[in-house]
């Protein structure tokens, strides 16, 4: 039997463990009573600075509070994403996880700061994005078959744009190659390289439609075809890459996701109010304008899809062996 003191040693602690339940409890209930940070790993301008900003704004008018934007970007998102999983885990730091950095950086990185599978939790996903395969008016090409024709013909004498080495627009160009059985050939940038297929100084890209939309609407490039499965609201008259290749898909997808070891109660709460704002009509036609599609999944069906492209996206990077510092 347990002495005086043992007992009152146990009772003690039992206390005080309740009491940080309690506490626990009261602040997951009352979250945010302060700023949210969302720590953004790519550079203002782009698709995914557009639509995180836009959702920011809508969070922090229903929350009353402010959500900070924080863009963080360099080593193609690492760098941002890294910051977010040493972050508290206590909903008050997100990240916005995109395709590359939560399935695709793990498998090029020789040495990577953080570990997607294990530092992160999935709250919601947001966006699915696309391609548009787009072309300088010097290339001598009017359709997407025209294009595939002449690099039949021409192999390894096509080059196309991309934003770095086992970026988005790579990894979907070497999937071309790989349908259609063609060869076209990947020329790195470090930034958009929408300026030099303006100015003719490269004739073939996968754009970002957002970026794309403004230059194929004057006339300055050509729109051949987009990388997702139906045909995309900005862009009717574009056929789709599956059209002529049957699941032929690259739409990369992007979500937050917030420190492993967040509150569940505050995950779902952030869930319940993201959806919401997704769901609306205001996002449908904002997201629409942009060439995306808006895309919710929950926080379990985000972990799904994470866990199932960060599989795909393994064995894209080993075979076309892609190791970066």
């Amino acid at each position: 039997m347990k002495n005086r003191r043992e007992v009152l040693i146990f009772s003690t602690l039992l206390g005080l463990s309740g009491q940080g339940l309690a506490q626990s409890t009261v602040a997951s209930d009352s979250f945010p009573n302060r700023s949210v940070r969302i720590i953004l790993p790519y550079p203002p301008g782009t698709l995914v600075d557009a639509i995180c900003r836009f959702i920011g704004q809508r969070l922090g008018d229903k929350w009353g509070q402010t959500v900070v934007i924080d863009n963080k970007p360099g080593a193609n998102g690492s760098i941002g994403t890294a910051e977010a999983a040493k972050s508290a885990p206590n909903g008050y730091t997100m990240v916005l996880g995109i395709h590359s950095t939560m399935t695709v950086n793990p498998h090029v990185y020789k040495k990577l700061a953080y570990d997607p599978l294990k530092d992160f939790v999935a709250v919601e996903s947001l966006t699915a994005g696309a391609y548009v395969i787009v072309t300088h008016p010097s290339l001598p090409v009017d359709s997407f078959q025209g294009l595939i024709n002449l690099a039949k013909s021409k192999p390894g004498a096509i080059d196309y744009a991309t934003y770095g080495a086992a970026s988005g627009s790579h990894l979907t160009g070497e999937m071309l190659n790989q349908y259609a059985d063609i060869k076209i050939m990947p020329v790195h940038y470090k930034a958009s390289p929408i300026n030099d297929l303006v100015g003719g100084n490269i004739l073939l890209s996968f754009e970002p439609p957002n970026l794309a939309l403004p230059f194929i609407n004057s006339g300055k490039i050509k729109a051949l075809a987009v990388t997702t499965l139906k045909r995309l609201p900005a862009l009717p008259n574009v056929p789709t890459v599956s059209e002529i290749y049957p699941k032929f898909e690259s739409s990369p997808w992007f979500g937050f996701f917030a420190p492993t070891g967040t509150p569940k109660n505050i995950i779902d709460k952030i869930s319940k109010d993201v959806s919401a704002i997704v769901r609306s009509e205001e996002m449908n036609k904002f997201q629409y304008s942009l060439g995306a599609t808006p895309l919710l999944l929950g926080p379990e069906g985000l972990d799904k899809l994470m866990r199932q492209d960060y599989e795909i996206a393994k064995k894209q990077v080993q075979a076309l062996n892609i190791v970066l510092d």
